[in-house]
């Protein structure tokens, strides 16, 4: 009896160790599968810088998925130069030389595999000459005469300012720049009658750029003293020759403070207001000499 109640405890034992065996077993259904890792599609979504010389030999770099160790890239349909794949997310290279096309041109990454991305968006070719790009209109005055570009208001961004003839509470138009190629809302001041130029400096060493106006229909000169930065006061206005049509700044007798210098167009002469040097801004009464007839500009330089 004994030997048999061994026996079934025995072949109970070898039951159960045989169906934990099974149950851990990989061929069982319900077991977890070792899945293979997913393949990321191969795709371009970005290109560093968007333009380049058709010159060849700038660095771009390529943002996507799935590039792969050895693809190849072309651009314009011409292979590009010391191509890396840095990841599977970035490509570093370096643009063909493509000397005849211009404009969007499309790029192709090949990976070693066969497959192929391509984008047409991305990268433009410039010609390795001197171009422009499309003009903006910025409306100043009526019947601008002359703009200058200046830092008025010391942000260090550019700034136009221009001299209108068309209309008189328009002769004198800035607007402040934003760094960006944009502008603010512009600001206008009168002066006299038909501004034809403008000239800007510190005329009572502030600091501040001031503004100082040649008025064609009212023979005289306007200046207007900064009161801040990009901020002025009223005018003051000195009379120069008949029809004065340009107006120059700078120091004309070498004392330290900035004189203005004017040509009359009807009466032909140069006609220069020294800086009274005392701090206040104002400028003594015109000295005039003659020149050739009808002078229209004006210029300075160290002969």
């Amino acid at each position: 009896m004994k030997v048999r109640n061994r026996l079934v405890w025995i072949s109970a034992a070898l039951l159960s160790a045989s169906l934990t065996t099974h149950c851990g077993s990989t061929d069982n259904p319900g077991a977890q599968q070792q899945m293979p890792p997913p393949v990321e599609t191969l795709a371009v979504s970005d290109a560093s810088p968007k333009q380049v010389k058709n010159s060849g030999g700038s660095a771009i770099t390529l943002t996507g998925t799935g590039f792969q160790t050895g693809a190849t890239v072309t651009i314009a349909g011409v292979p590009a130069q010391d191509v890396t794949v840095v990841s599977s997310t970035t490509i570093q290279l370096k643009s063909p030389l493509k000397a005849a096309t211009c404009g969007q041109v499309p790029i192709v990454v090949t990976n070693p595999d066969g497959k192929t991305a391509m984008r047409s968006d991305l990268v433009s070719f410039l010609t390795s000459t001197l171009q422009y790009s499309i003009p903006s209109t910025i409306t100043m005055g009526t019947y601008p005469r002359q703009v200058l570009a200046v830092d008025l208001n010391k942000d260090g961004k550019p700034d136009i300012v221009s001299a209108n003839s068309g209309n008189a509470n328009q002769a004198v138009m800035f607007r402040l720049g934003s760094g960006d190629g944009q502008f603010q809302a512009a600001t206008a001041f009168t002066a006299g009658s038909s501004a034809y130029g403008v000239a800007v400096a510190d005329f009572n060493n502030d600091g501040n750029l001031d503004l100082a106006a040649v008025n064609s229909a009212s023979n005289d000169i306007s200046v207007r003293l900064a009161t801040g930065s990009g901020q002025y006061g009223s005018a003051m206005n000195y009379t120069s020759g008949a029809d004065p049509r340009a107006i120059v700044a700078g120091d004309l007798n070498g004392d330290g403070a900035i004189d203005l210098a004017t040509v009359s167009f009807a009466s032909s002469n140069l006609n220069v207001f020294l800086n009274k040097n005392d701090g206040s801004g104002t400028f003594n009464a015109a000295a005039s000499s003659g020149v050739g007839t009808s002078p229209v500009h004006l210029a300075l330089a160290d002969n």
